[in-house]
């Protein structure tokens, strides 16, 4: 018994094209990943993936540090939280120091 129409043999040699073009289709993709139409792409410097490294470590840490508002809240309510000025008044200084020269940085930079 003979079938009218296209040979089993056409039908799948027509399959087996449609998915190798589909295959170079996505190689393709995957070989121009980061890259813009027209053949450019965009390389980041040193410095901008350091920067990007450390806001996604700022990111991932949490914003209020529970166990150090429990440690104070704890000494507070039994009246032996004291405050180190000195200590203090560096932190202070060096948080200062630290943000500028971070600043002036950021300037070279821009």
């Amino acid at each position: 018994m003979k079938i009218p129409g296209r040979s089993a043999t056409i039908q799948l040699d027509t399959y087996v094209q449609k998915i190798n073009q589909i295959h170079r289709k996505e190689t393709t993709e995957k070989q121009n990943e980061g890259q813009l139409p027209g053949g450019d792409r965009v390389d980041l410097s040193s410095h901008a993936k350091e920067a990007q490294q450390a806001f996604k470590t700022l990111k991932a840490m949490p914003e209020i540090r529970q166990d150090k508002v429990s440690d104070v809240k704890t000494k507070m309510e039994t009246g032996s939280y004291r405050v180190d000025n000195e200590k203090t008044s560096v932190g202070l200084l060096r948080e200062t120091f630290e943000n500028n020269s971070v600043m002036s940085k950021l300037d070279i930079m821009a």
